[in-house]
């Protein structure tokens, strides 16, 4: 990355650089602010959504004045606050030097003047994009062990250790912004005592989310599933079920049942000793399941708390992102063909997974845009450079 001369963000001690070029495609423009003590935050601006109907809305264009129009507005990507700072108003005075300064600098660059800049924050959609690989581990499988002496040897030496590495992982990462909430989710192969264990030293913003495999004990004497069955029920969920095996894409209808719980420690080995651990349990169990088709049934077992249908709901949504892994999963295997690949080395193996592992997000990213917005410009996604590739 190379800095471009600095251009003054106003009056006084602060300042900003513009810093180009952009890691991705499309008009970029970014600031630092400044002040005496160093740098206080940065700024990136980019193009601006394709088509959004509030925004649209409340602009008020026709399609036909949206489409010649559109490259007078540019969207805020980026805004960011180092760490640490506690000064009355900073992000407004920050908003006020940068917003009076970037339209001339726009322009100066791309050569059209700006007249609106959009920014959104919506809490209540998740489409699952995934925003980067936050860690990774290359792990093969050792040769079949006996089942009679699974117990034995520590979480650590086993298979289901990755969880809990996995675990620490996030919780590293949740302990760098404070302010964000960490949600880490797993599959049933993550439904292990030793992993609910973990969240009573970790950050208070870090949460699990687990698909619940095992039928557990709790601390009543009563089992899991016999109690949230037991449950009224809470209200209902309709899913979209892609595709798959043959089988048609179907609307499924979700009976939600939850219920604060507290689990019995298995009776194994050291484990009889820990302490009982209280989760939200959720069942989301599909009603009126088509012929031949397989019904859902969830056991999601989480540390946030479930005390309403609206977050039983978005827990069983924040699961079903999960899925969006597995298919960049299904990416590197066919497309980029990893399990075929022979190499001298396990190094080299290891540089070339981690290339695959950039090429399938990439991939994954594109195929659902191509999906659901196939007239968007190929510049979004590629600089010149890129596309003459």
């Amino acid at each position: 990355m190379r800095t471009i001369p600095r251009t003054g963000l106003g009056t006084g001690d602060r300042a900003g650089t513009s810093v180009g070029p952009p890691a991705f495609g499309g008009a970029q423009l970014r600031y630092l602010v400044e002040c005496d003590a160093g740098i206080v935050g940065a700024f990136g601006f980019g193009p601006p959504a394709f088509h959004l109907a509030g925004r649209d809305q409340w602009i008020g264009w026709s399609l036909p004045a949206r489409e010649q129009n559109r490259g007078q507005v540019i969207g805020l990507s980026r805004f960011l606050i180092r760490s640490g700072l506690r000064v009355r108003n900073l992000a407004s005075q920050c908003y006020g030097l940068v917003l009076r300064q970037v339209a001339g600098d726009w322009q100066a660059r791309h050569g059209v003047r700006p007249v609106l800049v959009e920014t959104y924050v919506d809490r209540e959609r998740h489409d699952g994009r995934s925003l980067g690989t936050a860690g990774a581990e290359v792990w093969a499988r050792p040769e079949a062990s006996d089942p009679t002496h699974r117990n034995e040897p520590s979480v650590d030496e086993k298979e289901s250790g990755r969880w809990l590495r996995a675990f620490q992982a996030g919780s590293q990462r949740a302990r760098q912004m404070p302010q964000t909430q960490v949600v880490i989710c797993g599959d049933r192969e993550a439904d292990i005592y030793e992993l609910y264990d973990q969240i009573q030293a970790a950050p208070k913003n870090v949460h699990l989310l687990v698909r619940g495999q095992h039928d557990r004990c709790l601390s009543d004497g009563t089992r899991l599933l016999a109690t949230l069955t037991g449950r009224p029920l809470g209200g209902e969920l309709a899913v979209a079920v892609p595709r798959r095996a043959g089988r048609p894409a179907r609307t499924a209808t979700l009976e939600l049942r939850w219920q604060e719980v507290e689990l019995r420690p298995p009776a194994v080995a050291l484990k009889k000793s820990w302490p009982a651990l209280k989760v939200w349990a959720v069942l989301a169990r599909e009603t009126g399941v088509p012929a031949g088709a397989e019904g859902i049934t969830w056991l999601l077992l989480t540390t946030w708390p479930a005390t309403t249908l609206k977050m039983a709901r978005r827990l069983v949504r924040w699961y079903s992102l999960r899925w969006g892994i597995k298919c960049w999963h299904k990416v590197l295997k066919v497309v980029c063909g990893v399990e075929r690949r022979q190499m001298k080395s396990a190094s080299a193996l290891e540089r070339a997974l981690a290339l695959d592992m950039i090429i399938a997000s990439r991939v994954l990213l594109l195929t659902r845009l191509g999906r659901q917005h196939p007239d968007l410009p190929a510049e979004l996604c590629y600089t010149l450079h890129g596309r003459c590739v």
